[in-house]
């Protein structure tokens, strides 16, 4: 049962990872730049357009895509506009004489309750601190904190689950040739002892909705990030960029070539795939982490799902940092922490209180 969870968890946040909100053309999404011009074509191949024909907000409209060439037939002029796209998983350039006349990157719609309330929820923490790290920073804090009873709840199930273990192993040892038996046994087992192998799922399940939801947000913080009923991309675009430590752009990802001596070393080829200070410290922050919410129970260590598990968040972290905004691994990195704090502390309440 526990190989199956731990695949099925693996399964479902690399799915969630690759999950794209694209649609059904290159085209389908939002695209915005730092002018104020946004299209969010959808997929029903009609538009809705602000400052791309002009002095003009949120006009509607249709699209057609033909070969590699997009017509726009906005209700603001009465012409159509035809332009040659090149859309790519990031970025559109719209050309016109083999010329770009706008280059847009990818953003998301403001849609989903979840991250539509942790974007409201961390824009006022913006507003209030007026420092995007700042506020990231102490809305972790909040979170962890909000969730601490699950996290005892899990930790409680963990113990208990440690205590009853080899007697399950007993079972399995005196049933090995009764699969049925033994399973019907270890269940009337954990009934007796008030014990649900499950329970202590719930939290980390929790934890990774909410992972993938604030993921999503501060990927597109011009999408979530309101105050007031209003953008604070738009608002106070300044707050959105900031700094921390050495990173000089939180919106941006933190690599190797952008610290000043040793990213002269590096080829120009690879100056985007080489992760940075903040994306390593977050890999082995992660690393720690996981380890020390882990509670060995017998035969554990011979799991191979449960170690490919282990390796494959802190990996995976890393190479998002090449990719993803310094805020994301800003975010993981203190939530690993205040994981790595919070859990001896937990354990100690727990057996005192089982004393």
């Amino acid at each position: 049962m526990k190989k199956r969870l731990s695949l099925i968890l693996v399964i479902v946040m690399t799915s969630m990872l690759l999950l794209s909100c694209g649609g059904g053309n290159a085209l389908e999404g939002v695209w915005i730049n730092d002018d104020g011009v946004s299209i969010d074509f959808n997929d029903k191949n009609q538009i809705v357009t602000s400052n791309f024909f002009g002095d003009e907000a949120n006009k509607g409209g249709s699209y057609t895509i033909t070969d590699s060439k997009v017509t726009l037939n906005s209700s603001v002029t009465d012409e159509d506009e035809v332009y040659v796209f090149e859309a790519g998983a990031k970025t559109l350039k719209l050309k016109q004489d083999d010329q770009t006349v706008m280059e847009l990157r990818k953003s998301e719609r403001r849609s989903g309750y979840i991250k539509m309330f942790l974007g409201t929820l961390l824009g006022f923490s913006v507003h209030l601190f007026g420092n995007y790290a700042l506020a990231i920073i102490l809305f972790t804090i909040l979170l962890k904190v909000v969730l601490l009873p699950l996290s005892i709840n899990q930790t409680k199930s963990s113990l208990k689950m440690q205590k009853l273990a080899p007697i399950v192993k007993k079972i399995n040892e005196k049933y090995k040739h009764d699969k049925q038996k033994a399973q019907q046994k270890t269940m009337e087992l954990y009934q007796k002892a008030g014990a649900n192998p499950l329970a202590g799922c719930l939290p980390l399940i929790i934890n990774m909705v909410l992972l993938f939801a604030f993921f999503r947000v501060l990927l597109y913080p011009e999408a979530f990030l309101y105050y007031g009923g209003e953008s604070l991309m738009v608002t106070n675009p300044e707050w959105l960029t900031g700094s921390f430590l050495w990173v000089s752009n939180l919106s941006q990802p933190d690599l190797l070539a952008n610290l000043p001596v040793v990213g002269n070393w590096i080829p120009k080829s690879l100056a985007d795939n080489i992760p940075g200070i903040m994306p390593i410290l977050t890999a082995a922050v992660t690393y720690f982490s996981m380890n020390s919410m882990t509670v060995q129970q017998p035969g554990q260590d011979n799991n191979p799902t449960m170690k490919m598990f282990k390796y494959f968040m802190p990996v995976m972290f890393l190479f998002l940092g090449a990719t993803y905004p310094a805020a994301l691994m800003l975010y993981w990195t203190i939530s690993s922490v205040f994981q790595m704090v919070q859990q001896p502390i937990i354990k100690k309440l727990v057996d005192k209180e089982a004393a």
